[in-house]
Order: C-alpha cells, then sequence, then structure tokens
C-alpha cells in the first residue's frame, strides 16, 4: 500500500467513525426527549387522578343539598270535605280542581256507600271548557257504589290554569249512616296529553237527624229600647231557612230580622230589643224541620244608661274677644264621646272644641267667644247614645263696649 493509499484508508475511517458517533448522539436525544415526554405524561396522568380522587372524595363527604322546585301541586277534591244531611235528603257536592295548568283532560272513579247514598246526576263543572276549547264527556259510567266520569278537549286555545268545578254530583240520603267519597285512578292531563300527576282529597256524607247547636253570640249584650245589627250566632248544623229568636220565661219572644244563614256554622241578623225586658235570654235556632238548638242565658238585656246631668260650669263666663278654657263642667253620668256647646235663641251655637271627658263628672272644653252676642247662654251635653242635658242660663258671654272715656261691660 502507497503512503496516498494508506492516507485515504485513515481518512475513510475517521469518517465512518464521525459518522457513527453523530448517529449515536442524535438516537441519545431522541432517546432522551421520548423519556422526557413519558415522564411527562405520567406527571400529567398522576396530577389529574389526584385531582379526581380529590373531587370524588369531596362530592362524597359533603353530598349537595337538594333542589326544591316551587311548584304547587295539583289537586283534585270533594267539596265541601263533610257534609251533613237529613236521611231522605237529596243535595249535591262537586268535584273540583286546584292548581291546574294548561288542564286538557281529566278522568275519575268515585266510589260511595250504595246503602247510605244513592247517586241520581253527574253534570260537567265549567272550568274545563272555561278558555274555549271544544269538550267531549267520557261517562258517567255507573256500578254498584261507583261512579266513573271524565272529559276530554280539542281546540288551538290553551287549557284552563288555576281553580275550578270539573263536576257536579247529586245524591240521594237513603238511610243514616256514614259514606266516604272516595277517589281513584284519578288521571289530569295537560292540552299536550302530559299528566299533571294529580293528588286527590276525598270527601265524607253524614247521614243522620241533623239538630242545630248555638255555641255563641256576638255581641252578647244590648240595650232595652234599641236595635242591634250586624248580630252574629255561631253554633253547627245551621241550615239554610233557619231562624233565631231570644226566649225567656214569661216574656213574648224576639224573632229576629234580616236573618242570614252564610254557612252551617254562622247566621247574621238583627234584633229588635225595643219592648224587650231586661235580663237574660235564651238564644234559639230553630232549622226548618222544627229541630232547634239553645244556648241558655246566652244574651243580656241592660237598662240603658240614664241621661247626663249638669250641676255648675267654672267659669261660668267669659269675655266674647277670646278664647275660654272651662276647667270644670260638672255634673254625673257623661260618656267618653261626649260634646259641649252653648245655645241661644236667635244665635249660632258655639261648638265647645277640645273636650275631653275626665271622668263621667267632669269635662274640660274651650269655648271660642270671640264675636258671640252677650248675654246669657244655654250649657248643653250631648252623650254619645244622643241623650243630653242642659243647664238653662248657666254661662254669661259678656261683651266690651267703648263709650267715650269709659270702658264698660255689659
Amino acid at each position: 500500500m502507497t503512503g496516498e493509499n494508506c492516507m485515504k484508508g485513515s481518512k475513510s475511517g475517521a469518517d465512518a467513525a464521525q459518522e457513527r458517533l453523530f448517529r449515536y448522539k442524535k438516537c441519545l436525544t431522541l432517546l432522551i426527549c421520548a423519556v422526557v415526554i413519558c415522564l411527562s405524561f405520567g406527571v400529567y396522568t398522576l396530577l389529574v387522578n389526584a385531582l379526581a380522587h380529590d373531587v370524588v372524595d369531596q362530592v362524597l363527604a359533603s353530598p349537595p343539598s337538594p333542589i326544591v322546585l316551587d311548584v304547587v301541586p295539583t289537586v283534585i277534591k270533594v267539596d265541601p270535605a263533610i257534609k251533613v244531611v237529613a236521611p231522605g235528603e237529596t243535595f249535591s257536592v262537586t268535584v273540583a280542581i286546584e292548581n291546574a295548568i294548561d288542564l286538557g283532560a281529566f278522568e275519575f272513579e268515585l266510589t260511595y256507600n250504595p246503602s247510605v247514598l244513592q247517586l241520581n246526576t253527574v253534570a260537567l263543572g265549567p272550568f274545563l271548557g272555561s278558555t274555549g276549547r271544544n269538550v267531549n264527556e267520557v261517562g258517567p259510567t255507573l256500578e254498584s257504589g261507583s261512579v266513573t266520569y271524565g272529559a276530554f278537549t280539542f281546540g288551538a286555545e290553551p287549557g284552563p290554569n288555576g281553580d275550578g268545578v270539573l263536576a257536579t254530583l247529586t245524591f240521594q240520603a237513603t238511610s243514616v249512616g256514614t259514606s266516604t267519597l272516595h277517589f281513584q285512578n284519578v288521571v289530569a292531563t295537560d292540552t299536550s296529553a302530559g299528566s299533571l300527576f294529580p293528588g286527590a282529597e276525598d270527601g265524607e256524607v253524614i247521614v243522620g237527624d241533623v239538630v242545630p247547636s248555638v255555641t255563641s253570640i256576638s255581641p252578647d249584650s244590648g240595650q232595652a229600647g234599641t236595635v242591634v245589627e250586624d248580630v252574629i250566632v255561631g253554633g253547627e248544623n245551621f241550615e239554610l231557612g233557619a231562624s233565631v229568636q231570644l226566649t225567656r220565661t214569661g216574656q213574648i219572644p224576639i224573632l229576629a230580622s234580616l236573618t242570614d244563614v252564610q254557612s252551617s256554622t254562622r247566621i247574621s241578623c238583627t234584633l229588635d230589643l225595643g219592648k224587650a225586658a231586661t235580663g237574660q235570654w235564651n238564644v234559639v235556632v230553630t232549622n226548618p224541620d222544627g229541630q232547634s238548638g239553645t244556648l241558655s242565658n246566652g244574651f243580656t238585656v241592660e237598662l240603658p244608661p240614664p241621661p247626663p246631668t249638669i250641676t255648675s260650669i267654672a267659669p261660668d263666663s267669659g269675655n266674647n274677644n277670646k278664647v275660654v278654657h272651662i276647667n270644670n263642667l260638672a255634673g254625673s253620668d257623661f260618656q267618653s264621646g261626649a260634646t259641649v256647646k252653648l245655645s241661644k235663641t236667635g244665635q249660632a251655637d258655639i261648638e265647645a272644641d277640645n273636650v275631653v271627658v275626665m271622668s263621667g263628672s267632669r269635662i274640660t272644653c274651650d269655648f271660642d267667644l270671640r264675636g258671640a252676642f252677650p248675654g246669657k247662654w244655654t250649657v248643653r251635653v250631648t252623650n254619645s247614645d244622643a241623650q243630653y242635658a242642659e243647664l238653662a242660663d248657666g254661662f254669661t258671654v259678656m261683651g266690651l263696649v267703648y263709650l267715650p272715656g269709659v270702658l264698660k261691660n255689659y
């Protein structure tokens, strides 16, 4: 081998070694990058897992509070919930709905005791069709002790919302006893056939001798010779057409006027005590069938209060150029709310201001005497019941006149 060839061989070997070194470095760099990426991904995974576990632990440790929706439930109910009737009586109850939303249809089965009640009729109520939709009834289907009834609507109008009557059922009470009006298979849907998930509230009918009872009267007293209005009698089992009267041994009964049976537990009326003897009277409520209830000694007729009297007034005079304060108008039986005035024939009355009834025997007040006609004036006190007393010429109004060089009272 010549020297030139040797040099070429040595150069070629060096180049090859250098190339292998470059490849090794490149591979090493790629390996390091791969390791770094793997480590980074592992750390990220660990972090994510740790955070996830922490969130799960927090959720399990502190479960969220339940969400409460402010939704009022739809209810189908018997109205009234309790009905008291006499044997043989024909009566009605309604099936009502509360809190309806876009009502499109309803159906219910109502059971009752056939040995106590007999169903006569079922009529559609006004609520379902109240928005103008077309209404079609389904039923009623009658079986022993039950009735199934419903209706559905169609049309472009929305369904009704709120409360209303779905149906009216008329029964006849056939015998003494109690019957529950019990709902089964209750359905209520909106106009898109979505359920309103209605609840149901049953009713009860009590068939028996309906005897009224009287438990209260308000007011429970009145003055003889007066008319007492807006009297409220409380109790149970009052029927339409019931009467109210006051009774007392040896006295003519006092029959109430303007009697209004507002419910089975409340009656309003007016009592005329014009000829009533003083003392305690019984309060009697009588139903149209003749059965009655009594509140013994429930009402007291009182003597009217005596009229007031005037004995003196101090001061008893005043000048007609000022306001005079009366510090003691004395007498008896003055009532709270009494009024005071001065009167004189041919003159306008002078009404007292700042009237204070200090007691039944003393009143204070002010008289504005400015411009009043001089002379004797009568003092009058009028109580709130319109009874009055007078002290004739009890007060003197003094006038001031000017004579040449003389100031004279008269």
